[in-house]
């Protein structure tokens, strides 16, 4: 997800909180969004979706990676799908918006040579099965990544000075755009 995402995740995490009467803060929302942001969107509605249907409490961040990782292969399939049905000269705005926003995409079809070498393939199983193989071991990686590295949301997260009270949970957009690279 991108810093775009950002209000689309939180009406779904807050509906979310709303049906099992969970309290949402800035800093709450800031360590949601940052522990499934190297996800698309789309899988993370679908995570929130099914933890609503499956899970007795609020779900935590580990409670949606584990729905998420059982969904990795169908990441990589919409992924590809789209790419493939875009390697001509009409390309559809889903296509550039699935490019902009999925780095691990990008890295995957740098991997398996650029757009030009997908376009020259024989189109097979074999070169799925590639493609997958390095779809998940890109999203594995970036979640190892991310777990190294220091928050993006560092900011976000930090207490009101001044003693003031906090700010309302809005204002988490604000920051999370200030802070979160595009």
């Amino acid at each position: 997800m991108t810093r775009d995402d950002l209000p689309a995740f939180t009406a779904e995490l807050m509906v979310t909180a709303e049906l099992y009467g969970a309290a949402l803060s800035e800093a709450r929302i800031a360590a949601y969004f940052d522990a499934v942001s190297d996800r698309q969107l789309g899988s993370v509605r679908t995570a929130l979706r099914a933890a609503r249907q499956t899970r007795r409490f609020f779900p935590l961040p580990g409670d949606l990676r584990e729905l998420l990782d059982g969904d990795t292969e169908a990441e990589a399939a919409h992924a590809f799908g789209v790419v493939m049905q875009n390697l001509g000269e009409h390309v559809e705005p889903e296509a550039l918006e699935l490019w902009r926003s999925n780095p691990a995409l990008r890295t995957v079809v740098a991997q398996m040579g650029g757009l030009g070498a997908l376009k020259a393939r024989t189109f097979g199983g074999s070169l799925w099965r590639v493609f997958l193989k390095l779809y998940q071991a890109e999203i594995a990686e970036g979640v190892m990544r991310q777990a190294a590295l220091p928050s993006a949301v560092t900011p976000a997260l930090e207490a009101p000075r001044n003693g003031s009270t906090p700010t309302p949970i809005g204002s988490v957009l604000s920051r999370m755009q200030e802070v979160s690279p595009r």
